[in-house]
């Protein structure tokens, strides 16, 4: 066999090989979950967490927690939206997130309670206070932090919140932590009722916590056998694995991560074709800042670094 002939079998094989075991990306999304970021009207603080995020390198926020109470929304526990009104209260939020805007896409999480989900599709003024909440802040996308039933009435419920914000034409992500079969058995219904076209554009799976115990590979292998049946053409990369941030010290009881490890983590994940990834949560992150064995000085940074070179790095 000629040499040149012999090198390209080569080639080919290392492109075959990079295709069956997954291999860094070169462009990754790396989110934060927001939890309790902006919550209150706090100038000082809440510039520091936009300089904060703005410099890391973060390409997306889950802004959190939105709830509800009886089709009225609330941003963690103050009322946002009713019967079709914006709350002054919460007008700071409007140049401020204006701002966090120019550089990520910003995310509407809603959950996780299974009573933030009955108080929304049960009454029909939602929609017009969810229209109304995603008009004024300009969110590019919904995150459905699901923690409840996951029986008949919790896929009723996951479903038809699903239904409610497909006519906003924005992605929609699950944010589940268990439950694999059921959140397939929620979009084969929503693929069903969508004329083959499956409005759920991938799965941010926790990984801390309740979930810190998670197999990515697992819920991999669960897609991929459904892949038909869902309407996903990426079932590997279609999962966005999260993990807890460690600046914390009562974090690190529930699996969360320094960045060094993090990044390792997330090597791993790139090798199993993972594309993208986020870390739980701002929080923890700005307001824990050296209570940790993560170091005095860890920032926001430092944890975008840990996410993206994992994922375009070899482990």
């Amino acid at each position: 066999m000629e040499r040149s002939t012999q090198i390209v079998i080569v080639l080919v094989g290392l492109i075959l090989l990079q295709t069956i075991t997954g291999s860094p990306v070169s462009n990754p999304q790396v989110g934060i979950y927001g939890a309790y970021l902006f919550s209150h009207d706090v100038p000082e603080k809440n510039q520091m967490s936009l300089q904060a995020i703005q410099t890391s390198g973060f390409t997306t926020v889950m802004l959190a927690s939105f709830h509800a109470h009886e089709g009225t929304i609330y941003f963690n526990d103050g009322i946002i939206v009713s019967s079709g009104v914006f709350q002054p209260t919460y007008n700071y939020l409007i140049p401020l997130l204006s701002q966090l805007r120019r550089s990520v896409r910003l995310i509407l999480s809603i959950g996780p309670f299974q009573s933030d989900y009955s108080a929304i599709v049960d009454y029909p003024i939602s929609s017009l206070n969810l229209k109304v909440l995603v008009d004024v802040l300009q969110f590019d996308g919904f995150d459905l932090d699901y923690e409840g039933d996951q029986g008949t009435t919790g896929q009723d419920l996951v479903v038809n919140m699903t239904q409610l914000l497909v006519p906003f034409r924005k992605p929609i992500t699950f944010c589940p932590f268990k439950g694999p079969s059921f959140f397939v058995a929620c979009m084969q219904e929503l693929y069903g009722m969508n004329n083959r076209t499956q409005p759920v554009t991938g799965w941010n799976l926790q990984c801390y916590s309740g979930g810190s115990a998670n197999d990515v590979a697992m819920w991999q292998v669960v897609i991929e056998r459904a892949a038909t049946s869902i309407g996903v053409n990426n079932p590997k990369s279609f999962i966005a694995p999260g993990l807890g941030c460690a600046n914390c010290n009562s974090n690190l009881s529930w699996g969360a991560l320094c960045p060094s490890d993090m990044k390792g983590r997330f090597q791993q994940y790139a090798s199993m074709g993972i594309t993208q990834g986020w870390m739980w949560d701002t929080d923890s992150l700005f307001y824990c800042m050296g209570q940790s064995g993560c170091g005095p000085n860890v920032t926001a940074i430092d944890y975008y670094n840990a996410i993206f070179q994992g994922l375009t790095s070899s482990p």
